[in-house]
């Protein structure tokens, strides 16, 4: 039963997702918000920004409708008779209400805010400052760390930093048709089988809404794309992954700190590697963090004989060679997680010295 309701959560955000995105192409092409080509930009032709909000809407329209039936068939006293154990696992809904909430509005928050830049692009301050508003949303409404010495208001701030780092390295990785979404994806599912195996299935089924609904929109932004996914899109995926390791309810089922310390970082490495390896660079070079440039890894790995679909098949199977090692810590004990953590951290490394810094990274 939670793997047949987790299928009906993916594939339903995915459908969504499918028959929204052609909507928010036209709405953006009617209201200007088109990515237009020219410097670092290779595509030809404008293309039509706003698909986040297909994603957007496949993943918060699966939540609240799983909310509602499961709140319908409770009061109706059959959501246990029929689901069987599994009722009980979906009442757990009542506990992490609140956490939800501020996941919700974490996300609009930030939709809102890349919707707003994607219009008229926004300077790196106000950017920064409604990123941390809306982890702050989040967090204050229970979805953070406990782990950290010092208090909560110690793991709190850690918490905002978390996300807000997490926001920002998928919108670092939002530089070539696909890539963003499709490592949502991948992540996403990796996140979604340490829910199932811990037996997390209500937080299963938010991480299967949020897969389906990347995917979905993955068809029409898988090269050749017919339209971007946006500011909107690539904070909106980072703000909730960033958030969604955080809710008590996901990591207090692990019974490990391992897990919860090691599983975050490692599950979303290659976004994570992108933003270390480029911030460095920039700033070894004596450059602003946030000033765009051509050093990130799918830039590296473009040739001129090689494809998009090419580069992205690489960088996909970087992110389950990475992100896939999460799956090791479940059951791990404590020295095991660090020699998992530490050969993740090596195996990123090596990819960091083999690509190098980039020649072209001023053009």
């Amino acid at each position: 039963m939670p793997f047949l309701v987790t299928g009906v959560c993916l594939l339903g955000a995915g459908w969504i997702a499918w028959l929204g995105t052609p909507f928010c192409r036209r709405f953006a092409e009617r209201h200007g918000f088109v990515d237009d080509p020219g410097g670092r930009k290779r595509h030809a032709g404008g293309r039509s920004l706003l698909g986040g909000a297909a994603v957007f809407l496949g993943l918060w329209s699966i939540v609240a409708a799983g909310l509602l039936g499961a709140g319908l068939l409770r009061s109706l006293g059959v959501l246990e008779p029929w689901l069987g154990p599994f009722g009980s696992d979906v009442v757990e809904l009542a506990r992490v209400g609140l956490p939800l909430a501020g996941l919700f509005g974490g996300s609009l928050i930030v939709g809102v805010l890349g919707a707003r830049d994607d219009r008229s692009p926004l300077g790196a301050g106000a950017k920064l400052l409604g990123q941390v508003v809306a982890a702050s949303v989040t967090v204050a409404a229970g979805a953070q760390c406990q782990f950290l010495p010092g208090g909560q208001l110690v793991n709190a701030i850690a918490s905002v930093l978390w996300i807000v780092t997490i926001t920002n390295a998928f919108n670092f990785i939002d530089n070539m048709d696909g890539l963003c979404a499709g490592v949502g994806a991948i992540s996403g599912a990796i996140l979604l089988a340490v829910a199932l195996t811990q037996r997390q299935y209500f937080m299963a089924m938010i991480l299967a809404s949020h897969t389906g609904a990347c995917l979905g929109f993955l068809r029409f932004n898988f090269p050749p794309a017919s339209i971007f996914l946006g500011d909107l899109g690539s904070h909106v995926i980072g703000h909730f992954l960033g958030s969604v390791t955080l809710l008590l309810s996901y990591v207090a089922g692990a019974g490990e700190a391992t897990l919860a310390v090691l599983l975050p970082p490692i599950a979303l490495g290659l976004p994570l590697l992108d933003l270390i390896r480029v911030s460095v660079l920039r700033l070894r070079q004596g450059r602003p963090v946030w000033v765009g440039d051509n050093q990130h890894l799918s830039h590296r790995l473009r040739h001129d004989e090689t494809t998009d679909r090419a580069v992205l098949a690489r960088l996909y199977l970087l992110a389950l060679c990475l992100g896939g090692n999460a799956l090791l810590l479940i059951g791990a004990s404590p020295w095991q997680g660090a020699v998992i953590g530490l050969l993740t951290v090596c195996l990123g490394a090596l990819v960091w010295m083999l690509l190098g810094p980039d020649d072209r990274a001023h053009s």
